[in-house]
């Protein structure tokens, strides 16, 4: 569930390019982008919470919620600035392409992941 969460924020941000590149701001379309963003963020939030409490030992599960946290505050930190830099520095379709280009390497990362441990 978590790569199809990863796998709708790529779609998202590919939807976002085409956005900025055909200058679309039609409401439907702007909404159903909103509306994917939402998914996203409610699937990544929650779904990486479950798979850290049942990978974690109970004596480690603190630790373990710890670590997720920092992990993903120094990505969020490391992504965000370099989306910022493409888009200042050359465009905002060049940014959307890279985030698009990374949520779908993770979506197929954590795909194949899941069918390895199957």
């Amino acid at each position: 569930m978590l790569a199809g969460g990863f796998a709708i924020g790529a779609l998202v941000a590919a939807g976002t390019l085409l956005a900025f590149a055909a200058n679309i701001d039609e409401p439907l379309y702007l909404a159903v982008l909103f509306a994917g963003s939402g998914v996203l963020a409610a699937t990544d939030d929650t779904l990486e919470g479950v798979a850290t409490a049942e990978l974690a030992g109970p004596a480690s599960r603190a630790t373990a919620f710890g670590l997720l946290g920092s992990v993903n505050g120094i990505g969020d930190l490391v992504a965000s600035a370099g989306l910022g830099i493409l888009w200042t520095l050359i465009s905002s379709e060049l940014a959307f392409a890279a985030a698009a280009l990374a949520m779908g390497a993770g979506a197929i990362l954590l795909f194949r992941t899941r069918e390895q441990r199957s």
